[in-house]
């Protein structure tokens, strides 16, 4: 715990009874998200005691000419598009959440246009793992000196399908759809219509991307096993359950 306001450097996630092997699952996802070209951010596994534990690399920190642990200014896109923390997801108890289009809106005024490319490909790839929590305050934006704002890392990443007392609906819609299983090239194209995309090339980088996650779910799992066990025996269900998203998404989008 960090004292008198010093900044933090890392953050300790231990693992959770009610999630079995939460901490291979994230270890695995924010790994195989590198392995993919996308940015994330980096963690190892620890244990202490008979506890499990992710321990992961603050991104938005950085060491001063003085040797000093220094922010940097973070703002996640439930801030940024003017919402509160319980209107992250779309479908919110509190009245309608932030949307995918918001959000875009909101990285390409704050950021730049380009800057949509990278949330597009964070968007479709948290599809492609089955990341029902990919809410708003999972996607940020780093601004540093003279207000030069980029898309983060991407972090908080975990496959949901192998947990059946997780909600798997969509946190924001695309096309119209909350079910991932209900995507099909019109939806894509719809989405990205909305969003001021072009269809072709997001159905496109929809395919590309799903040939890459399937292709290269298991290599990254043995690495995570290789390195640090997998005492709850949770990779394989994850691999298998984003293989099988992504067949699925292939197949409807063509």
């Amino acid at each position: 715990m960090p004292v008198d306001g010093t900044p933090s450097t890392h953050i300790l996630k231990p693992d959770s009874k009610r999630l079995a092997g939460s901490v291979e699952n994230e270890a695995f996802c924010l790994a195989f998200t590198r392995a993919c070209g996308l940015e994330a951010a980096e963690a190892t596994i620890g244990v202490a005691g008979r506890r499990r534990y992710l321990l992961v690399k603050r991104y938005d920190r950085f060491i001063d000419p003085q040797g000093e642990i220094r922010r940097l200014h973070q703002e996640d896109l439930c801030q940024l598009t003017g919402h509160f923390p319980s209107q992250k997801y779309e479908r919110s108890s509190t009245g309608r959440g932030v949307t995918l289009r918001m959000m875009f809106q909101a990285v390409s005024d704050l950021a730049s246009p380009a800057e949509r490319m990278t949330l597009l490909n964070a968007v479709i790839l948290n599809v492609l793992i089955c990341n029902s929590d990919s809410h708003a305050k999972n996607y940020s934006i780093l601004i540093g000196a003279g207000g030069s704002a980029k898309m983060a890392p991407l972090y908080d990443l975990m496959c949901a399908a192998v947990y059946p007392n997780i909600d798997q609906s969509l946190p924001h819609g695309i096309g119209g759809r909350i079910s991932a299983a209900d995507l099909h090239k019109a939806d894509w194209q719809a989405f990205a219509a909305d969003i001021g995309l072009s269809g072709a090339s997001t159905v496109r980088r929809v395919a590309e991307l799903a040939e890459l996650v399937a292709a290269r779910s298991e290599d990254v799992a043995s690495q995570i096993t290789d390195l640090a066990g997998d005492p709850a025996r949770i990779l394989q269900r994850v691999t298998h359950r984003i293989q099988k998203r992504c067949r699925r998404i292939q197949a409807q989008s063509r």
